[in-house]
């Protein structure tokens, strides 16, 4: 091999990368450009949040089209690889772990992979004892028989919710997701009355946390059923960061295996967020006889963090798809006669299938219109379809906005959505301001460059001082929004909380506010904040557990990595009403039609033979 033929010349690695592939290089003895090779990339993977390296699929052309440099076949890789000393067969201690499909992961990754597969794989071959004629009378009095022939999706998630030590949910917005988890507590709560079980509610983020609370409370109040029941339910929703007791510090958790959580069942809400090494945190922490409930979206972005676990779990088809011994017992439940139509009799769902439910009617969204039909085409990765569809002259819901420079879009925002600003900066108080905040969003794909969250909030300032909406834009005005970008936990402030600076009317004091758990304002000095930002826009990402009444989805003229369909689907339906999407043509239909797919074994511990093009 020629010297300008290494990869470590080729200028297309970072400095982390070529760290990392010296360190394998010279624990292993030896120049080995193969081994080199494969360290920067998993490197590369690992921070791009993928669980491992596999070397079967990955592309080098994709990855690298204008590459001087020359890859390995993958059966050659393979080979040199498994005679480098410190690649390993899994179960070893070796730093690279090499498993049979040909997938390259970091020791810890590997060990987290089995080590949620293994907890999964307990929970569901394990059996809870529940009196179903009991839990029958419950779903029947909760859930009154629809005038719509079709099975009762919301039903029956709450059915293998009791059914079941594990359990996911997955729907997208409006499907009613978190308004099942209030009728699936009280269930749990009539199989004992004498003794309700302890039950802990969780998110991933404190604007998620505080959505699944007001729902909790708001459904606890409009349900019938012993007042000593729905008391046992709780509405105190924590972050599962705080759940944990993870010390910022140290990186360690108050709660794990020796001292495990206090609950029976816990619910973890917006499960496509959570990343592999923290949901195995969480397992570790629970007792071995504990449930678990995930709720989510598995068409939703994967977590920031390694891993696509909810998607990995949910399967190639994500069909409601169970078992002839599940099927019989539901069929007794819910007095339906079929519960799995809609299956074909060669598709023969492995285990994991009685323990996911997909809810498929929307509640909020119209199927055949507007956000609806949007987000469905969108999902499909129907790129052409959803353009014309956005293009329709006489859509209103859902639409297509031209691409133009990021000026002449911050000024079409501001003179477009007006009425919102205006009445935004005439609230009377911080806590006004922030239920109105909520009525409106610019979301953008990417954090930085021209249409990055970073530079485009600057545009909107200015052209909000330039029409007398906002006095001036320097580091502090009255009615400036701002977001926590680094969790502070002295303060009880996370990273995504927002709040709003607000003048004093006793002292004319610039005072940041936000929101806090119990519904009251915590009121912060500008100079005790953690690091923040302005966030009139934020990135699709941050805007995970929000809602908003309208949103304009702001993508860039040029294709990028982070664009996918996950991402257009993800900030679409973060809006309850209307929703803009400004984007040239043919970069929302490229961005739809690319899948986001994440390398990983999770999904080969429960569904194997299916591919991971089937989903």
């Amino acid at each position: 091999m020629k010297a300008a033929d290494h990869p470590r010349l080729s200028g297309l690695f970072s400095g982390l990368e070529h760290h990392f592939a010296d360190f394998m290089e010279r624990l292993s003895g030896g120049d080995r450009h193969e081994l080199w090779l494969a360290a920067a990339l998993l490197c590369r993977q690992t921070a791009a949040g993928h669980i491992c390296l596999d070397l079967r699929r990955w592309d080098p052309q994709a990855a690298f089209p204008a590459a001087a440099i020359s890859f390995p076949s993958p059966s050659l890789w393979l080979e040199k690889l498994q005679g480098a000393a410190v690649v390993g067969r899994p179960a070893t201690r070796h730093p690279l772990i090499l498993d049979e499909k040909g997938r390259l992961y970091l020791n810890k990754y590997w060990n987290y992979e089995r080590e949620c597969a293994e907890t999964i794989n307990k929970m569901i071959s394990s059996t809870v004892t529940v009196d179903e004629s009991l839990l029958a009378a419950g779903l029947a009095r909760l859930f009154p028989s629809p005038a719509e022939p079709e099975i009762d999706l919301q039903k029956t998630a709450a059915a293998i919710a009791v059914l079941k030590r594990f359990c996911v949910i997955s729907g997208g917005p409006g499907s009613g997701k978190t308004t099942i988890v209030v009728r699936v507590l009280l269930l749990l709560m009539e199989q004992s009355p004498a003794k309700p079980p302890s039950i802990l509610l969780a998110a991933p983020t404190g604007k998620a946390a505080a959505r699944l609370r007001e729902t909790i409370r708001g459904w606890k109040g409009r349900l019938e059923a012993e007042p000593h029941l729905l008391e046992a339910i709780p509405d105190e929703v924590f972050t599962l960061h705080r759940l944990l007791g993870f010390h910022p510090f140290t990186g360690k958790c108050r709660h794990h295996r020796d001292n495990p959580l206090s609950c029976d069942l816990l619910v973890i809400d917006e499960a496509s967020m959570v990343d592999l090494p923290l949901l195995v945190r969480v397992m570790r922490a629970l007792h071995p006889e504990s449930r678990l409930l995930l709720l989510g979206d598995h068409h939703q972005l994967a977590s920031v963090e390694a891993g696509a676990v909810l998607s990995d779990l949910c399967g190639p088809r994500a069909e409601n798809a169970f078992s002839p011994t599940l099927s019989t017992r539901l069929e007794k439940l819910l007095s339906i006669l079929r519960t799995n139509p809609s299956v074909d009799e060669s598709f023969r769902p492995p285990l994991l299938s009685d323990s996911l439910v997909f809810l498929r009617k929307s509640y909020r969204f119209d199927e055949s219109g507007g956000i609806g039909k949007a987000a469905r085409l969108i999902k499909a990765g129907k790129g052409q379809e959803t353009v014309a569809f956005l293009s329709d002259p006489t859509a209103t819901a859902c639409r297509l906005h031209p691409s133009a420079s990021p000026g002449k879009i911050a000024a079409t925002i501001v003179e477009q959505f007006h009425d919102h600003y205006q009445n935004l900066f005439s609230s009377p108080d911080p806590w006004t301001y922030l239920q109105r905040f909520s009525r409106f969003a610019v979301l953008c794909a990417l954090r930085q460059g021209p249409f990055g969250a970073e530079e485009f909030n600057p545009l909107l300032e200015r052209e909000m001082a330039r029409r007398g909406l906002i006095s001036s834009f320097g580091p502090w005005y009255h009615g400036r929004p701002i977001m926590i970008t680094s969790n502070d936990y002295r303060l009880g402030l996370f990273n995504g909380d927002v709040g709003v600076v607000f003048r004093k009317p006793a002292d004319q004091r610039m005072t940041a506010f936000f929101p806090t758990p119990d519904g009251g304002l915590l009121p912060l000095s500008p100079g005790r904040l953690p690091a923040h930002e302005t966030s009139f826009t934020m990135t699709i990402h941050k805007s995970q557990g929000s809602e908003f009444d309208r949103v304009f989805l702001l993508l860039p003229p040029h294709f990028s990595e982070v664009l996918t369909r996950e991402l257009v689907y993800t900030g679409l339906t973060r809006a309850r009403r209307e929703a803009v999407i400004c984007a040239p043509d043919d970069i929302l239909a490229r961005t739809v039609e690319r899948k986001l797919v994440r390398s990983s074994g999770l999904y080969d511990h429960f569904w194997g033979h299916k591919t991971l093009d089937s989903r």
